[in-house]
């Protein structure tokens, strides 16, 4: 299936897009995620924190009624959004970090795109459209799949949130529009 078969949109940011739990419960079904469907749950429940914090932007890809990829972050600079409580600290042990000075355009909070779609360029176009010609920032688990399609996409390693973590902070610079 080309991309072009694929529906991409800006999504209501109040309410979690149907079909969204089985979505990521599918695409992150493989290690090193584990207990994926309580992890899930936890995400889910901080969408009122997220829908309530400046900036909460959803891009959503689907092909006819099925949801097949999701982006979701902060359109906003580190700290001015609401910390949901679900990474209780984070954000301040980010703004001591060495890096903290690059973190700035959108926080991607989460993103994932189903098996079926992988590799068609959906995730790409998904981060794009979710950035928007900003810079931005994620936190990803340095042993997971995605790792290396970030570093392959144009991230680079910020360094870890916190001593001892399997987490990285990877940054991407603006885009200009294509």
């Amino acid at each position: 299936m080309a991309a072009a078969e694929v529906r991409y949109a800006v999504a209501d940011p109040s309410t979690p897009p149907p079909g969204l739990y089985a979505m990521l419960c599918a695409a992150f079904d493989e290690p090193p995620y584990e207990n994926v469907p309580a992890l899930m749950a936890k995400r889910l429940a901080a969408w009122p924190d997220f829908a309530r914090s400046n900036g909460f932007r959803v891009v959503t890809a689907h092909r006819g009624s099925e949801l097949v990829g999701v982006c979701f972050g902060f359109v906003d600079v580190l700290g001015t959004a609401d910390e949901p409580a679900l990474w209780a600290g984070l954000y301040e042990r980010l703004r001591a970090a060495p890096f903290h000075d690059e973190l700035r355009g959108a926080e991607i909070v989460e993103f994932a795109t189903a098996r079926a779609v992988r590799g068609r360029d959906v995730g790409q176009r998904l981060v794009d459209t979710l950035l928007d010609g900003r810079p931005g920032w994620l936190l990803a688990e340095s042993t997971a799949p995605a790792y290396g399609w970030y570093l392959r996409h144009g991230w680079r390693v910020l360094g870890p949130p916190h001593d001892a973590t399997a987490y990285v902070v990877l940054a991407r610079d603006a885009t200009v529009e294509r």
